[in-house]
């Protein structure tokens, strides 16, 4: 039953996400050449922060499958293995993702570093945070209760088939709560009426819900700030917000597929555009928002951007055509890449000691005491 009421519908050829809706309404060439058909381009440093931060929070969360216990029972552990988790991406021969099991589908994602102090400072940056979660979060995966991370969904909804990944689901004995990891305070615009924020609460209702564990209602939407360590609550979402969602889905929808297709459903004929220039419809391409402004902060395909302005790209709808039949469904699904450390990295490096030795004192830890006759302290608990 509950298989069957998610299973995508004949229509829904392409799957939503919350992140995959958000990039097209910034940039419909950035949501192209990220999510439909990727294009090599090297990571954004903050956001290879921020995905080394999130499987970090994900293993702190999850029981080792033989001892039944949580890792990382000390700050200094917990902030040992974030040193050697970045190390690991930032100096191991395979990059992030270079332990991954589908290289071919995974290639190694590369970072763009403006500069050679960036990735110590990100490693400096993300001792405090790690220095900040621990305590706070140590009590709460110990209290008994019910809970996921990383918890994917996948769900029809509208008659499209929306998918995604919710940071960490907890379960209480009067609902659930719904929390999403941010590195910085939410803005009080996203926080009362954000996409993303009425996504997570209609996946939890049509998902997760159906699901025996989780049969209570949703009570709360908490976004976490892993930067200050503080959680603003956002408050539930009405008819008026899902309402703006179902119009977000159909418009984009609609564009995406007559630009990639050159075919629009008669139903959705009447569909006005509003985020989206409705004559890359007529031309079959993808055009980036012009000018460019603060929304390509974090965009990797400068280039190809720039290349499109110029009239020396391919049509999106040839590029598409050349990798996707669209008849059998092509897997849209968004996934959160994870973050991949070499093996070989210690933690105890002499640039690890260096940066742990200057935090001493602000953090009040002896994160890596000198070993006598051992020129290498012990690997971090992994």
């Amino acid at each position: 039953m509950h298989g069957r009421q998610n299973r995508p519908p004949s229509e829904a050829w392409l799957k939503i996400s919350a992140t995959k809706l958000g990039t097209f309404v910034a940039c419909p060439l950035r949501g192209f050449l990220d999510h439909i058909c990727p294009e090599p381009a090297p990571l954004n440093p903050f956001a290879a922060h921020g995905i080394a931060l999130h499987s970090l929070f994900q293993r702190f969360f999850t029981k080792h499958p033989s001892t039944g216990r949580f890792p990382y029972d000390s700050v200094k552990k917990f902030i040992g293995a974030w040193m050697a988790q970045w190390l690991g991406g930032v100096k191991g021969e395979h990059g992030f993702d270079g332990m991954s099991k589908d290289r071919d589908q995974n290639p190694v994602m590369t970072v763009a570093w403006p500069d050679e102090e960036l990735p110590d400072r990100l490693l400096k940056k993300g001792i405090g945070i790690s220095a900040i979660f621990h305590p706070i979060h140590d009590p709460i995966r110990r209290d008994g209760r019910h809970r996921r991370t990383e918890a994917g969904f996948r769900t029809n909804w509208a008659g499209f088939y929306l998918t995604g990944i919710i940071d960490r689901l907890d379960r209480y004995a009067d609902g659930a709560v719904v929390t999403d990891y941010k590195s910085g305070r939410y803005p009080a615009h996203l926080l009362a009426s954000g996409l993303q924020m009425t996504f997570y609460q209609l996946a939890y209702d049509t998902f997760f819900r159906l699901q025996p564990k989780w049969r209570v209602p949703l009570k709360d939407i908490v976004i976490y700030d892993y930067k200050s360590g503080e959680s603003q609550s956002a408050p539930l979402r009405g008819s008026n917000e899902f309402g703006m969602l179902e119009k977000y889905v159909v418009e984009f929808s609609t564009y995406l597929q007559g630009t990639l297709t050159g075919e629009i459903p008669k139903h959705r004929r009447h569909v006005e555009f509003v985020h989206y220039n409705e004559r890359d419809i007529e031309r079959g391409d993808i055009s980036p928002t012009l000018p460019r402004g603060d929304h390509c902060g974090f965009c990797r395909h400068l280039t190809a951007c720039l290349q499109w302005e110029l009239g020396r790209r391919p049509r999106a709808r040839d590029i598409f055509a050349a990798a996707h039949d669209p008849s059998l469904g092509p897997p849209f699904a968004p996934r959160q890449r994870p973050f991949r450390h070499h093996p070989q990295v210690r933690a105890g490096t002499a640039r690890a000691r260096r940066i742990a030795a200057q935090l001493e004192a602000q953090l009040s830890l002896d994160l890596f005491p000198p070993v006598p006759g051992s020129p290498e302290p012990s690997a971090p608990e992994s």
